[in-house]
């Protein structure tokens, strides 16, 4: 009877042994929580239509300011926003700034790429040099490529994309992008 006791809790020793062992090996951590998803910013702040999923975002090329060419996809490994505006555009040349500052404020936590669409690449640039923008770089979308593929409305038009490149939310309009609830959630990684 006492050897078959000392047995069973060899056994039960060496099963238990086996057990942690594997919990090592397989590095599970069974404490760890996954890191909760920052609260979005406030709808008066940024007035985004959120997708429920990260849709893919089109293809998408323009040029800089000397023509040198630049893809949406060169953006994927930081989030990013997209912004779409014209000097026309008096919500967009209103916005320009407070972009322009969300960019210096961001620390290389994400990027902000202003993708002009007006047809006249002199105007734009002339309204870039007397604006002064020191943090964001003048792109140019000489045929209008994203105003068709991203079915813009209407304009400023800003997508907002996750890390992937993927686009997890719009916002049609002017936003307050100098909130810092807004800088915040994207240097966040905007989950």
């Amino acid at each position: 009877m006492r050897k078959r006791r000392r047995v069973t809790v060899i056994g039960l020793f060496s099963l238990l042994a086996a057990g942690v062992a594997t919990l090592i090996v397989s590095d599970v951590d069974f404490r760890a929580t996954p890191p909760a998803a920052a609260p979005r910013p406030p709808a008066d702040i940024l007035p985004a239509q959120w997708h429920d999923e990260p849709r893919p975002a089109p293809e998408l090329a323009w040029v800089d300011a000397a023509g040198e060419p630049a893809r949406l996809a060169d953006l994927a490994g930081r989030p990013a926003l997209l912004n779409l505006w014209a000097t026309w555009c008096a919500p967009c040349v209103r916005e320009m700034p407070m972009l322009d500052a969300l960019a210096g404020a961001s620390g290389g936590a994400f990027s902000v790429v202003a993708l002009n669409q007006d047809r006249d690449a002199a105007a734009a640039r002339r309204f870039w040099r007397e604006g002064g923008f020191a943090h964001m770089a003048l792109w140019l979308d000489p045929g209008l490529a994203a105003f068709g593929a991203l079915e813009v409305r209407g304009l400023p038009l800003t997508l907002i994309l996750d890390a992937e490149g993927r686009e997890i939310g719009r916002v049609e309009g002017v936003a307050e992008w100098t909130a810092p609830a807004v800088a915040a959630w994207l240097a966040g990684g905007g989950r």
